[in-house]
């Protein structure tokens, strides 16, 4: 597998736009690609770029739509000149790309035939670090130390550690990004297990929310709740002159992720309000000191 994927490196392979897949999927299995759903393909994934091309076998009963963003062209492969059959006008996508379901599966007819239509954008790559991480104290010796949800969009990386078996305890959240030699630099800061000053500690969204806040000189680190776990996320950044600028994500927690900046205002030693968002929508408005 390995020595294929070297094999297919060269730039002018590279290719995004729209290809599809055929299947041969019953009523159930076509019905498991719920709106959102994220999965894998764990061998390489051969698509062509014609819709007739994918649906012409006779046991086609499904047809993925796959969506390739510029961004993973480096993922997926044109293999016209090289293929046995250069009229199939193959892609190859590599494995353990990851996709997300754009819409649930829909009812569509192609040259008479009955078929299942979903469509799927890929959101990761097989470099994708999202996912439960866990860490060795080799100096302590102590194995599964610390428990790491990492988030991965793009080029951007999101975590918080807890303890696991460590015999300390301890909690951080970091902010960094990872580049094309997959090389990680990472912004983090420890998460109050005990106040440490005004801003540290837990604090209670308008919304029900739990924030546990920890500060060291003008940085500030967060990981937030949500009362019922429909989403949690992380996020660094800066504070001055009771101004709070930060970079957020959304852990994984089975819901859509996702990430934005914001900014804040320290109203006073236990209120902060949600002035601005940058780019979306941000559900807390307001937050107020528990402890």
């Amino acid at each position: 597998m390995y020595s294929l994927l070297g094999g297919l490196q060269e730039s002018k392979r590279h290719y995004h736009g729209v290809v599809y897949r055929g299947m041969g999927l019953g009523s159930v299995a076509s019905s498991a690609y719920k709106k959102g759903l994220l999965f894998y393909w764990s061998g390489f994934t051969s698509c062509t770029k014609e819709l007739k091309i994918s649906t012409k076998w006779s046991r086609c009963t499904a047809v993925s739509v796959i969506n390739i963003p510029q961004r993973f062209s480096h993922a997926c492969f044109n293999i016209d000149d090289i293929s046995k059959f250069p009229s199939e006008k193959e892609v190859l996508l590599q494995p353990y790309t990851c996709f997300r379901v754009l819409n649930n599966p829909t009812q569509s007819n192609d040259s008479g035939k009955d078929l299942t239509k979903i469509e799927l954008v890929i959101e990761g790559t097989a470099c994708n670090l999202s996912g439960v991480w866990t860490c060795d104290d080799n100096e302590l010796n102590v194995k599964d130390a610390g428990t790491y949800c990492i988030s991965h969009y793009r080029q951007k990386v999101f975590w918080f550690e807890r303890q696991s078996k460590a015999r300390w305890n301890f909690a951080n959240v970091c902010c960094g990004t990872i580049n094309n030699d997959y090389e990680l630099t990472i912004q983090w800061g420890d998460l109050p297990l005990k106040t440490a000053d005004d801003m540290s500690g837990c604090w209670e969204g308008d919304d029900g929310s739990c924030y546990m806040i920890g500060t060291c000189q003008t940085q500030i680190y967060w990981l937030a709740i949500d009362k019922n776990n429909r989403w949690a996320h992380v996020r660094v950044g800066t504070y001055n002159n009771n101004i709070i600028s930060m970079n957020w994500d959304d852990l994984i927690i089975g819901q859509n992720r996702i990430h934005d900046a914001i900014e804040c205002r320290i109203i006073s030693s236990n209120k902060i309000l949600i002035v601005k968002c940058i780019h979306g929508q941000f559900l807390t408005k307001e937050l107020m000191k528990k402890s």
